[in-house]
């Protein structure tokens, strides 16, 4: 895992998702779209990350970090169809650290 990109806005270092994807994941791209029946897709062949933003009460910023964090953590190595219930869930907990939300 390499250094997390940090933007400081007024003091305070926050998390900037669209840089880490440039920085980190070039060549990738987020599209948003409409899905039948799940909330991203992890495109490793086209190197594209399709986000439903129905399911993303969130935001876009969560979506995004979610998507990278599947990567970050070789997710898509599997060769399967869709992540496992603990890849979605350690998906969403780190989002949560990246981006300092509570629940």
């Amino acid at each position: 895992m390499g250094m997390r990109t940090m933007t400081a806005t007024r003091g305070i270092v926050r998390y900037d998702v669209a840089r880490e994807l440039g920085e980190r994941w070039p060549g990738w791209r987020v599209r948003l779209s409409e899905l039948d029946g799940v909330s991203e897709i992890v495109n490793v062949d086209d190197q594209t990350i399709v986000i439903d933003m129905r399911h993303w009460p969130e935001g876009l910023d969560f979506a995004c970090c979610h998507a990278l964090i599947h990567l970050d953590w070789s997710h898509t190595e599997g060769g399967g169809d869709s992540f496992t219930v603990e890849q979605e869930d350690l998906a969403d907990w780190v989002a949560r650290v990246r981006l300092d939300i509570r629940e």
